[in-house]
């Protein structure tokens, strides 16, 4: 009786991770769902605001930037190579100033539009150029 238990609980838990339902973790600004469903479907990423400790780690100026916290691996971002993590600087030569700013610029393109990103590699912290198109 304790292994069907077990098994139930496990069965519950992925569930709430396929459904999308787990909590942020403490201190995460993860975009909300309805704008998860308009720009952010159109990348396959979920994405939040810098913190100030990640200001620092990365010279930024505070509010710079985005940080991307989950990445569909078949979605646009992920087949490029971004992972959670990364953060991205700059959107066809334009600097994103904060959350809201990435957004108002992800909504601004049209389809199937190449878009030159400008991002840090939360590893190595490399800065480098990535293009992406666009859905």
């Amino acid at each position: 009786m304790h292994r069907q238990g077990l098994w139930i609980a496990f069965l519950l838990g992925m569930m709430v991770l396929l459904l999308g339902l787990a909590p942020a973790r403490a201190g995460e600004a993860v975009v909300e769902s309805s704008s998860w469903e308009g720009p952010f479907s159109r990348v396959g990423v979920k994405f939040r605001s810098v913190t100030p400790e990640e200001t620092a780690k990365f010279n930024l100026n505070p509010g710079q930037g985005v940080v991307i916290v989950w990445v569909d691996p078949m979605g646009t971002f992920g087949r490029v190579g971004f992972e959670a993590g990364d953060v991205i600087l700059e959107v066809n030569q334009e600097a994103i100033e904060n959350l809201e700013n990435f957004v108002d610029l992800l909504n601004s393109f049209k389809p199937h539009r190449l878009v030159t990103l400008l991002a840090i590699d939360h590893q190595t912290a490399r800065r480098g150029y990535v293009q992406v198109v666009v859905r």
